[in-house]
């Protein structure tokens, strides 16, 4: 994709992100621009799916994970209820086609991505996910 990295080169940081979204052709989009970056992705197409693997002996935490808001079955809120219910310093990138975040869930929010987002937008949120994820390193 030929990005630019400049942003995100200067935190000098590999990450590894979980994304989560039941649109196949978004989480393949935000993985290919992370890659691009630098970092690592897990890709999940159902929370469902995510809290089966967020269950097993497999779960790697990641530094954030990149939630849409509206999908089918469970919507993302309740997603980071669960997810924060056992991971309580967990961190998440809020993607969603409204313009706001639930007030309870702004203190997990590292980034807020409204769609339909950019390249520019997934880098200033790596950028925003890197100064917590730094942040909460130095604790």
């Amino acid at each position: 994709m030929g990005l630019r990295c400049d942003k995100v080169v200067a935190h000098n940081i590999i990450m590894f992100f979980h994304i989560i979204d039941d649109q196949p052709f978004i989480c393949l989009f935000i993985s290919e621009v992370l890659s691009d970056l630098g970092h690592e992705t897990e890709v999940f197409t159902s929370p469902e799916r995510y809290l089966e693997y967020l269950e097993s002996p497999h779960y790697s935490a990641p530094a954030a994970l990149f939630s849409d808001i509206t999908m089918p079955v469970m919507n993302g809120y309740q997603l980071l209820d669960r997810v924060l219910s056992q991971h309580p310093k967990s961190q998440f990138v809020i993607m969603s086609g409204s313009d706001e975040i639930e007030s309870e869930y702004r203190k997990s929010c590292s980034a807020f991505l409204r769609k339909p987002f950019n390249l520019s937008d997934i880098e200033d949120a790596v950028v925003s996910v890197s100064l917590s994820y730094q942040d909460n390193s130095a604790i």
